[in-house]
């Protein structure tokens, strides 16, 4: 019986991505990183911050960067109650990059299969998808996939890095088709924006310890049987 325990303990500690608020976000366990499952919210919630393309999401680097600090501060608690939003990060150097249009400059971290970003992460080793075949959804896991809504539709999507080469430009992740990683202009080139958190947002909840429950349990009962006896 206490193997059977320990084989389901360690069966779901390599679970990689875990649903987590009632499915309105995703934790990450490899990187101890927290989604939030609607990729593209700034489609439905701008969170008062201007210039984001209605409909759509979209919006520059910079504003991509008001909306996560907007978002932070929603309702005096962040939303969902999490105020350690952020954009995703990128890795400079990336050896996993199989593409790179100019191999003279050691710092790029462009082209495909940069699974060292946490987009890259997400989309290649999470979601299981393949580069350059075109939508998402053609080759990620179906059930992986499933945990996250706005995926579909949208394209490029910002992450938090400056180009460390282009002070104008900023590195983006293509979440939702190939699996690309380039960068373009922080100002006049507009993107979707997906949230992500440090860490897991479950243990922001305390949950009340077992042995509490225990010690309430035998509290009750030895007021039961002082009941009794008295």
């Amino acid at each position: 019986d206490v193997f059977v325990v320990l084989w389901l303990i360690s069966g779901t500690a390599h679970a990689a991505l875990i649903e987590r608020l009632d499915g309105e976000a995703v934790y990450d366990t490899d990187l101890n990183i927290t989604w939030l499952a609607n990729v593209n919210l700034a489609v439905t919630n701008t969170f008062g911050v201007a210039g984001i393309t209605e409909n759509t999401g979209a919006m520059n680097w910079v504003s991509a960067n008001e909306w996560i600090a907007a978002m932070n501060v929603d309702g005096g608690a962040g939303y969902l109650g999490i105020s350690n939003w952020r954009l995703p990060t990128t890795l400079f150097p990336d050896p996993g990059c199989t593409f790179d249009p100019e191999p003279e400059i050691t710092e790029n971290s462009l082209g495909y299969n940069c699974s060292g970003s946490e987009m890259g992460h997400l989309f290649y080793t999470e979601l299981g998808a393949v580069a350059q075949l075109g939508d998402i959804y053609a080759s990620g896991d179906p059930a992986e996939l499933a945990k996250f809504t706005n995926l579909a539709g949208s394209n490029a999507f910002w992450s938090g890095n400056e180009d460390p080469l282009l002070s104008w430009a900023a590195i983006y992740f293509q979440l939702g088709t190939s699996g690309g990683q380039f960068s373009q202009s922080k100002t006049t080139v507009t993107m979707s924006v997906v949230a992500v958190a440090d860490g897991d947002v479950a243990a922001s909840v305390v949950p009340i310890p077992g042995a509490f429950w225990l010690f309430a349990s035998g509290l009750i009962g030895l007021s039961s049987l002082r009941r009794k006896f008295v």
